[in-house]
This record gives structure tokens, sequence and C-alpha cells, in this order.
């Protein structure tokens, strides 16, 4: 089984795999059983009804069991197979709805920087940084992490979790994955977006700001319950938000004095948003239209990629590119001021992200599909 930091070529120059198997690194204590008990004080008789007693018990649990293979077929000696894994993970569980159970070495988030390619990953929860410069590092994550947000101007990299009706954010060292702290919150957390030397939380409870690892998290006022997703728009000064509702409305959230002003409403469910180079852009599930520029035209043409859609999409933030992937798989690379789609990849799913000219994201390749990262190196058109 190959480490997080093992890879190979994936037919072709510009593809590579990298598995996510890897041991769990954290073993704990075996517990020792008591010994057995001293009979030696116990009269003959005692001894021997004891002895006729055992007897019985294994002759009764030795027909049961035969019973059982008869009637049952005895156990199986196939591998059981996972249920498939989504074809795109559009967000965090929904509050009202039990987390999903995750098949072994899942990948549950990555984000690439300058720094190298951040991986979240299940069973065992662990949080690598694969880095082109040096030695590859593997800490062990929160089991409640579902998602990874890069703070590039602290330093630090972010897991946030949630479990029943809480959310936390735990804070990583972006160069050594030393932990920095953690905060948790009352209340569900879906997404996180940094900007200001802040961190914005998007919960269902609303909005929470926290100054850092250490902080303590205070509820913006006015933020709408169940936002969903949330995206820094350091252009306007402000983090824009999404609800989950269908519709889903957005607003953003002016960082300087937390006025919340409300934006535009959008026909989709589970709504991701994403703002590149000044331009806001939502993307959703529903029946009716699933990609909108946020504070644009009032009327707006429904997009070419709007034929590949099917179920709904997700939109990532790329450079100077806005990512799409689609409920029914495949991947868009699209201009992020028209719309037009720039390249695309069918193959491939979601998660994605991207930095210096290459993309990563995830392949369908049969029982590991979840467990792969797929490397591509962008064409000039898609500068990734």
């Amino acid at each position: 089984m190959k480490g997080v930091a093992d890879s190979r070529t994936d037919r072709g120059p510009d593809s590579e795999i990298v598995w996510l198997a890897a041991a769990d690194p954290i073993a704990g204590a075996v517990e020792e059983l008591p010994g057995p008990v001293d009979l030696s004080g116990v009269g003959e008789l005692r001894r021997r009804r004891l002895g006729w007693a055992a007897v019985g018990l294994a002759v009764a649990m030795l027909v049961a069991v035969t019973v059982i293979r008869v009637t049952a077929g005895g156990p199986s000696d196939r591998p059981v197979n996972a249920a498939p894994t989504p074809a795109v993970l559009p967000s965090p569980t929904v509050s009202q709805l039990p987390a999903p159970q995750l098949p072994q070495n899942q990948l549950l988030a990555m984000v690439a920087t300058g720094t190298g390619l951040y991986i979240l990953s299940a069973n065992p929860p662990q949080l690598a940084l694969r880095d082109p410069h040096g030695p590859p590092r593997v800490v062990r994550a929160p089991r409640s992490g579902f998602a990874l947000v890069d703070d590039p101007a602290k330093h630090l990299v972010w897991v946030l979790g949630r479990r029943d009706a809480l959310g936390s954010a735990t804070a990583y060292d972006s160069r050594t994955l030393a932990r920095r702290g953690r905060v948790t919150v009352p209340s569900g957390v879906n997404a996180a977006a940094p900007l200001g030397g802040r961190l914005w939380l998007a919960s269902d409870a609303g909005v929470y700001v926290v100054s850092g690892p250490t902080g303590r998290p205070v509820l913006v006022p006015g933020s709408y319950r169940y936002t969903y997703d949330i995206a820094a728009d350091p252009s306007r000064d402000r983090v824009l938000a999404v609800t989950t509702g269908l519709p889903g409305q957005t607003y953003g959230i002016d960082i300087t004095n937390l006025y919340v002003g409300r934006d535009d409403l959008v026909t989709t469910g589970r709504s991701s948003v994403a703002v590149v180079d000044g331009m806001a852009w939502v993307g959703g599930f529903g029946a009716g239209r699933h990609v909108w520029l946020i504070s644009g035209p009032e009327r707006q043409s429904a997009l070419a990629v709007e034929r590949k859609v099917g179920s709904g999409v997700v939109v990532w933030p790329g450079r100077h590119v806005l990512w799409i992937a689609y409920g029914s798989g495949g991947v868009s690379c699209l201009d992020p001021r028209t719309g037009a789609e720039l390249a695309s990849w069918p193959e491939l799913i979601g998660p994605i992200t991207s930095t210096d000219g290459v993309m990563y994201a995830t392949a369908s390749t049969g029982f590991l599909a979840s467990t792969s990262i797929v490397t591509k190196r962008l064409p000039p058109r898609c500068p990734g």
C-alpha cells in the first residue's frame, strides 16, 4: 500500500495519480484482560457441577452455530463492496441529515497553494502536505473534519469540522502542520473564508467571525440562518454568503462595520459561491438554472455549459478562472467574466483546486476512485 506522498504516472505525461491509502499513525494501547478466576478453593462437588455446566454450554453453542450456518449458508468469503462515492461532493452534510459513512481512505478535501498540496482524508483522519520542495508531512486530523481553508495571510490552513450541533475550525501551521489552536461554535459549520485578518464561518446559526486560532467567535448580527457557503470578496471589502434553501439568498457582510446587505435570490439549493477577479458566481442544485453571476445584468442569458449540468454544479475559484464540477460528472474551466467554457475534462470529478498552471481533481478509476488525485497540466487558454 502506497503512502500519501507516493505517486505514479497515469496514461500520459500530464496526468498523475496520488494514492492516499495510509496506515493509521496513532495506535491505541492494547487493553489487558483479567486473568482466569482461581477455583482451587472450591469443593470437589462444586468443581464437578461447574465442569458439567461448562460441557453443557459448549455443546449448546456448537449446536446453535451449526444451525445458523446451515440455515444462513455461513459467512461469505467474497469482499464486501463499499457504497459508491457520489461523483461530486457539493458541500458539507446538511445539519438535518446524519453524517455519511465514509469508505476507507476517502478523500474529503484538498487545497493547492504555493507551499504545496494539502489533502484531508478519512479512515484514518489525517491532514497531509505534499511539498514539492521538501519531504511530505502527515498529521492526525479531527475525526469530524470535512473541509480545508487556506489562510495565506496568517500562514495557516484550517480544518473545518462538525458533529451534531457543534462546529469547529482547527488551525495548523501551513509550513510545518504544527497545530496552532482550535475554535468552536454552538452550531454546525458549513464553510469558511479568511479575509481582513479574520476567519468568517458560515453556519446554521449565521456567520461567525473570529480573529485567530485562539480568538473567541462572535455571531454577526443580522446574518442569515442556515448559511451554506461563504467566499472572500476583497475588491468590495466584504464576504459573500448564500443560504442553503431553495431558492437561496445571497448576501454580503462588510468586514469593516459588519453591515449585512441582501443580494440576489438564486433558484438553486445547496449552493456554492466563488469570487474570481471581482466577479461573484453561484452554482447549485435544482430543476431550473444552475449557474449565476451575482450583481450582474438583470436578464442573464443561460450559459452554454447549462446543457451539461444535469442535477447541479459546484463552483470553485481558480487563478483567473472559474471551476465547475457537474453533478453527473465532468469538470469545466470557465472565463470568470463571461462564463464561456475554456476547457473541459469529462472524465474528472470534484473537488477541484489549482495553482501555477496545474489542476488537481479526482477520477473514476474503479473501487479506489474516491482515494485518488489526478493532476493535469493546464492549457494556456485556462491559466488555472
